[in-house]
């Protein structure tokens, strides 16, 4: 501070002195240039990287942070099919590909606009659009296109998950993102979380959508025991250098529809769907010990239409992970989903998991090589009525057997 008030001074007094005129006029603006600088930096940086990319004003108060992921995998599958030479499917795709806008207004008021490129086509597609206020109580009023506080599988981050990707069953019944208003609270030990919203799987639709429910309330609490902190659990993977400690999550979503949305001038367009009601449920619990992670959930829903069949649905998963180095970590994971048996093509369907990833920095998921294999137990055409087809994590069609699923994949993060 006192370099800082010399330099002032110092050049104040050059500017001022008579004997600096002409060429010497130069050297006089980039002293004071420098100074004031200087001077701005001591508020705070208005720009840099301090884990993220950011703008800033020099008083903290208004803050823009930039962030991007990028996953690039290559898939190779395996399967029994009734065409002959189509038993493999290989080849390269960006899983993932987003850009990501935070920050802060007035220091009061937070923000996150996050968009990502399709897989197929490359356009621009907007995933969330969080606005939210965190009260000195520990209440934060959440609001905008977010996942529902459901499945936490669903909602830790495609960064952090231990495998390549999520599970099939996640993909079963996860919630997805929706529209909203979200209101929480997080004391030292227990964490409550309510939200109302337009359903799950919901997003980027107007208010007057068929795909809406007419009302949907889901819920959501966490206890958590151990040093582990709640950061700790935003990831999978527990770093040798971690905290140790658990967390056990329940939650509880039920939506109704079929009364709004109808047919007619206005809304434009659509037809109303079929009167439905959905009531899921899930229960979850983890522990990380620095070094080695275990993490269980169950889930089940429930569908009711009008009319139609009464469905109950189960869900169920364990997985693990151990660091064998500091930067090497092996996993494994069991999944099933169980569909009612008065469904058709309702078999249960099991994923054996098993991999490794190597992160380029310690406890650090910035840069992270990602290799599996998922062996698809049984056929997915005998599940089909809750398995579906699904690309992105690596399950093709098939009517005649098991399959295999091989991954490789590379994610940054900036």
């Amino acid at each position: 501070m006192k370099k800082l008030i010399l330099t002032v001074a110092c050049t104040t007094a050059i500017v001022a002195s008579p004997d600096f005129a002409g060429p010497t006029d130069t050297l006089s603006r980039e002293l004071l240039a420098d100074a004031t600088a200087r001077a701005s930096f001591q508020a705070g940086p208005t720009s840099g990287h301090d884990g993220k990319f950011f703008l800033a004003s020099t008083d903290g108060a208004n803050r823009l942070n930039i962030s991007g992921q990028a996953q690039f995998r290559y898939n190779f599958n395996s399967r029994d099919t009734t065409a002959p030479d189509e038993d493999f499917a290989t080849g390269f795709n960006a899983r993932r590909i987003k850009l990501g806008f935070s920050g802060v207004i007035g220091n009061e008021w937070e923000y996150k606009v996050v968009g990502a490129f399709s897989r197929d086509g490359g356009d621009f597609v907007l995933e969330d659009v969080i606005l939210s206020r965190e009260f000195a109580n520990g209440v934060e009023l959440t609001w905008g296109q977010f996942k529902a506080p459901f499945l936490r599988e669903e909602n830790i981050s495609s960064k952090y998950q231990q495998a390549a990707d999520r599970s099939p069953m996640n993909e079963a019944f996860n919630q997805d993102r929706t529209q909203g208003v979200q209101l929480s609270y997080a004391g030292e030990r227990a964490r409550f979380t309510g939200m109302v919203s337009d359903g799950f799987k919901a997003s980027n639709t107007p208010y007057y959508s068929t795909k809406e429910s007419d009302i949907a309330l889901t819920g959501r609490v966490d206890v958590r025991f151990g040093d582990a902190s709640w950061k700790t659990f935003k990831d999978f993977a527990s770093f040798r250098e971690g905290a140790t400690g658990g967390m056990v999550g329940a939650a509880v979503h039920w939506q109704t529809m079929g009364q709004t949305a109808n047919t007619g001038s206005f809304p434009p367009g659509g037809s109303a769907p079929t009167d439905t009601d959905l009531l899921s449920y899930t229960l979850d619990a983890s522990y990380e010990g620095g070094g080695w992670n275990v993490y269980g959930a169950v889930v089940g829903r429930n569908t009711d239409t009008t009319g139609g069949a009464d469905f109950d649905d189960f869900g169920a998963l364990l997985q693990g992970g151990v660091f064998v180095s500091d930067l090497t970590e092996l996993f494994a994971r069991w999944d099933a989903v169980l569909p009612d048996d008065a469904r058709t093509a309702g078999e249960d369907f099991h994923t054996i998991t098993l991999g490794a990833n190597h992160y380029f920095f310690p406890g650090s998921h910035a840069a992270k090589l990602t290799a599996d294999v998922q062996w698809y137990l049984d056929n997915q055409a005998d599940s089909s009525s809750v398995i579906k087809v699904n690309e992105g994590i690596g399950l093709a069609p098939t009517s005649q057997d098991d399959q295999v699923s091989f991954r490789v994949q590379m994610q940054l993060l900036f």
